[in-house]
């Protein structure tokens, strides 16, 4: 009988341990840049619980690759560090004054515009993750955790984050023009694409992209015929979602060689004058009069988007699977999204994303976009796109049944973003699903060690019940 209550209280304070240690430590801030005083990327951890965590061989990484922790703890109430070993000047942790891991890199180094940070425990449960989609690098500011949401503001690496008012950016709800765009351009007048990403508009703008060397403005856009440099175009976008994109094509036409480091802005206004500008980058401009043989060696590495099997006819309400290549090529670009649209372009479904960012890597495999019940039969389309390029296949789509015959283990999650991992040429690659906790929300591994513990606890009582009867 003693071995026996010995037993289940030992597994009964392991449980409540473990769900105590993973449910009060969380990301606190991500920095994915190094354009802050430190000069490396860094995340930030919080362990809320009253005494220490250890967190040695725990795994943390971002989309690309992972990293496995040692000998590192976080003491009751404090904040602690992972840090990269600096990108300029090899600073690491030697600056910090709380608890702090170095490595090389952050996974496989954070992407700035784009990525995902996570933490999982000694047991293999995912503790917190947070997925970015916006650049911050040259504000200099960092993702932070505020109450409730993700902000951007002043860095604060292990100390209480800094989101005063004038500070914050909340993501989910902020208007926010988002650019993809090749990292290179030739200054020659050979035309490129810039994929603009509207986050929260609605309605008919006006349009002006710039690209800027010092302050000369150098391209044209194409509406009907190139346009002026230096030029609004009226009427150019009327959007018609929460998250909506379209393809603007450019041309860089200087009066001389201008080749070196440029910026890149997008602004639009409506009919109240109000104006909205997209955040400025870097784009990095070439000499146009590159040997003819070296683009055509170039050409030979081009992207390519290709919907292999698709259905002819698919129903509202139900998950539409098909069959997709993708290979990346000599392209900075890495997002290729997928969803399905009507005739005049606009979106039905929820558009979903992947990312390929390696060059000449590639997938090869199924996917699937949840289709909402809607009673609006017709002729759509799949979309693919991305990389510089796009796919498109014809598909028939009927009115929805009112109780749509769904395996709900099949059903695929709005919110859930898909991600390809990178591999070389010719080698496939597995599909991870992922999204961010940052509700600090918990699921059926968090909420197992308290029933365990029950358990534990109701035998426990049971016992003592039997052994007095």
């Amino acid at each position: 009988m003693k071995k026996e209550l010995i037993g289940i209280l030992v597994i009964t304070i392991f449980s409540i341990f473990l769900l105590s240690s993973v449910s009060a430590l969380y990301i606190n801030e991500v920095m994915p840049h190094s354009n802050n005083t430190y000069k490396n990327e860094w995340v930030e951890l919080y362990n809320d619980a009253n005494y220490s965590v250890n967190l040695s061989g725990w795994l943390i990484g971002d989309i690309s690759s992972n990293d496995t922790l040692i000998n590192f703890s976080i003491p009751a109430k404090e904040y602690a560090l992972i840090a990269d070993n600096g990108i300029n000047n090899n600073t690491g942790c030697s600056n910090i004054s709380v608890a702090c891991f170095e490595l090389p890199n952050i996974g496989s180094g954070l992407n700035d515009g784009n990525d995902t940070f996570f933490i999982y425990s000694l047991s293999e449960v995912l503790v917190d993750s947070f997925t970015w989609n916006e650049s911050l690098k040259s504000s200099g500011k960092s993702w932070s955790w505020n109450i409730s949401s993700w902000n951007t503001c002043v860095p604060t690496p292990g100390y209480i984050n800094n989101c005063s008012s004038q500070n914050q950016s909340n993501e989910t709800n902020e208007s926010r023009i988002i650019l993809d765009y090749p990292g290179s351009v030739y200054d020659n007048k050979t035309n490129f694409t810039v994929n603009v990403r509207f986050i929260n508009f609605s309605g008919l703008y006006d349009l002006k992209l710039d690209i800027k060397k010092d302050s000369s403005y150098l391209n044209r856009i194409w509406k009907e015929e190139w346009s002026s440099k230096n030029s609004w175009l009226d009427d150019f976008v009327n959007i018609t979602s929460n998250n909506f994109s379209i393809d603007i094509l450019t041309i860089l036409d200087p009066n001389e060689n201008i080749s070196g480091s440029g910026t890149i802005q997008v602004k639009i206004r409506d009919k109240n004058s109000s104006l909205f500008l997209s955040e400025l980058l870097n784009i990095n401009i070439l000499d146009g009069s590159e040997p003819e043989e070296e683009e055509e060696e170039e050409s030979d590495r081009d992207s390519r988007i290709d919907i292999l099997d698709w259905p002819d006819e698919i129903r509202f309400g139900e998950i539409l699977w098909f069959d997709v290549e993708v290979y990346k090529g000599d392209t900075s670009k890495y997002a290729v999204y997928y969803f399905l649209e009507d005739e005049s372009g606009n979106e039905i479904s929820d558009s979903y994303v992947f990312y390929l960012k390696k060059k000449d890597s590639e997938f090869e495999g199924t996917l699937g976009i949840k289709l909402e019940c809607l009673n609006n039969e017709g002729d759509y389309y799949l979309v693919v796109e991305g990389l510089g390029e796009r796919d498109r296949k014809y598909i028939i789509t009927k009115n929805c049944f009112e109780r749509p015959d769904i395996d709900s283990d099949e059903i695929i999650e709005p919110a859930v973003i898909s991600y390809a991992r990178e591999t070389e040429k010719n080698k496939e690659a597995d599909l991870v699903t992922g999204s961010s906790i940052s509700d600090r929300s918990f699921g059926f591994l968090y909420i197992l060690p308290w029933i365990l513990s029950i358990i534990g606890v109701l035998f426990i009582i049971y016992l003592f019940v039997k052994k007095f009867k």
